[in-house]
């Protein structure tokens, strides 16, 4: 019996063991390594086949549903080629709530180990990036190795790892500040945030971490938040300049266009929205490309009003964000980049379904984690919805990966399994 009950617990084990290794490989630059951890983790399930149960839960069904709805985009799709290389990428959004559907809850105790663990890695991963960056600064003496892109490689993105890395902050500074490794974590967390100059997951950040102490006053203490916030704050003084740099590039003049450097002209929030013609000088930043963005999705369903309904296919909207580019002759660069925005890539992508299928998916994810009081499922939702709002996370495999583990560990835990048929 004593044998019996070990294996159970091994294979227990191995389950969450692998579904960690699926949150630690995250940020690698390789993907290869997070699909070897999915690997394991499908293998992890089907060995634990004795235990699994169904689970009746709409909620673990919605990315489902939204994997399914761009599969049969295929049907309508305007770029076909296209959209068969996206679906391999959308493939987490079927295979992890499936999985969750069936195995065991993780119980709260789980969960905390796993995200514990998780934040630990994220801090040597950290150290990582800061001794990889000093190597190259010590090479080309050039400071901007030290920020943004630069500091983790266009490829793996900043935006990307500076959510990643607010989880695990989030979640050290919440539930787990007690000892001298867990300080020097959420310091080596907050530092590196600072760093990859992510403007919206920094405030974010930022945010959820003050709303944090006046709701758990009790379970933080102030002395040694205080002295985290000290510290945290001399240490990024040397990278204000560089941070202040890109709040202050965003809103240089709302309204009219300035001309910059080498005649480069900036274009306005406004003009963006409005202006007919561009040249190769026109810039756009961060804030101005996502409202022309939005105008081009306005633009197309004006121009094929059936994209309001069905979308132009998974992945399908590139080849017209390059006609525009063409049309109106600013810089190539701007024709390459797509939505920017969750929220408009899937109603563009899939129709108005997929964009409701999203927003469900969100605010299921508030309602749900304001009803049971769990702040670390608040802090998903809120971190994941302002990513869509700046991020077309569903088309890249690390955004996908990063929204579906979450979202299918949180969901999980307020479920109960509704079936005693066991799978034999």
């Amino acid at each position: 019996m004593n044998l019996l009950n070990n294996n159970i617990i091994t294979k227990r084990k191995f389950i969450i063991f692998a579904f960690l290794l699926c949150l630690i490989t995250l940020p690698f630059k390789k993907l290869g390594f997070n699909n070897v951890a999915t690997i394991l983790f499908v293998l992890a399930c089907i060995i634990n086949y004795k235990d699994l149960k169904f689970t009746k839960n709409t909620l673990l069904f919605l990315p489902i549903f939204y994997f399914i709805l761009c599969v049969c985009s295929l049907f309508w799709t305007i770029d076909m080629s296209s959209s068969l290389k996206a679906i391999p990428k959308e493939v987490g959004l079927f295979i992890f709530p499936l999985l969750f559907l069936f195995i065991k809850n993780f119980s709260q105790k789980e969960i905390h180990r796993i995200m514990l663990y998780f934040s630990y890695s994220m801090a040597i991963y950290c150290i990582y990036l800061l001794l990889n960056s000093l190597i190259k600064y010590l090479d080309v003496h050039d400071i901007n190795v030290f920020f943004y892109h630069e500091l983790v490689t266009l490829e793996v993105n900043a935006i990307y790892i500076s959510v990643i890395l607010a989880f695990a902050f989030l979640y050290l500074i919440v539930n787990h500040l007690k000892r001298w490794f867990d300080f020097g974590s959420a310091i080596l967390l907050f530092i590196l945030i600072v760093l990859l100059s992510s403007k919206n997951i920094i405030i974010i950040t930022v945010f959820l971490s003050i709303l944090s102490f006046f709701l758990f006053k009790k379970r933080i203490q102030v002395k040694k938040l205080t002295l985290f916030i000290g510290l945290a704050s001399i240490l990024c003084v040397p990278f204000a300049s560089k941070i202040i740099e890109r709040f202050k590039a965003e809103f240089v003049d709302v309204d009219n266009n300035i001309i910059m450097e080498d005649g480069v002209e900036n274009i306005s929030i406004k003009n963006a929205w409005i202006q007919e013609d561009f040249s190769k000088n026109s810039y756009f930043t961060g804030t101005s490309i996502r409202v022309y963005q939005l105008r081009l999705l306005v633009e197309f369903i004006q121009e094929t009003p059936v994209v309001f309904f069905s979308g132009m296919g998974i992945n399908a909207t590139q080849e017209k964000i390059r006609t525009k580019q063409q049309e109106r002759g600013y810089l190539e660069y701007f024709g390459n980049l797509n939505f920017h925005n969750q929220f408009l890539q899937s109603h563009a992508e899939l129709g108005i379904l997929g964009l409701i299928i999203l927003l469900s998916m969100l605010g299921s994810s508030f309602y749900i984690a304001i009803k049971n009081r769990d702040y670390n499922f608040f802090c998903f939702a809120v971190l994941m919805s302002s990513l869509c709002i700046t991020e077309s996370i569903f088309s890249r495999n690390r955004g996908v990966m990063i929204f579906i583990l979450f979202y299918s560990l949180y969901h999980q835990l307020y479920i109960k399994k509704i079936s005693d048929k066991k799978f034999k």
